[in-house]
């Protein structure tokens, strides 16, 4: 095991919340992620509210059965997952689109 094998769960774990991941299926489980709004994506709405795109960070491992096209349940509101980007450290991004 290589010194820096543990920084995707200490990320998700310091900085995470918890998601709920609803497949196409049916299945649905809960997970560890970040989410963030992406600043290079951001609009200026009436009443100068900014918004950018909503972005999931999770451990590889904690989605690794996540599909594009399955919901992902942040609080009172509902997303679909964009396609899974991998990165080969350990973490997947997916772009949360709304219904």
């Amino acid at each position: 095991m290589g010194f820096f094998d543990d920084l995707p769960s200490m990320f998700v774990d310091t900085f995470g919340q918890t998601v709920e991941v609803r497949s196409e299926t049916g299945g649905i489980v809960q997970i560890n992620a970040i989410v963030r709004t992406e600043d290079d994506d951001q609009t200026l709405f009436e009443g100068g509210t900014v918004r950018g795109s909503r972005v999931l960070h999770a451990r590889s491992e904690d989605v690794q059965h996540m599909k594009e096209g399955d919901q992902i349940f942040l609080g009172s509101d509902i997303y679909k997952a964009g396609a899974l980007i991998r990165d080969r450290h350990g973490m997947t991004r997916i772009p949360m689109h709304t219904n």
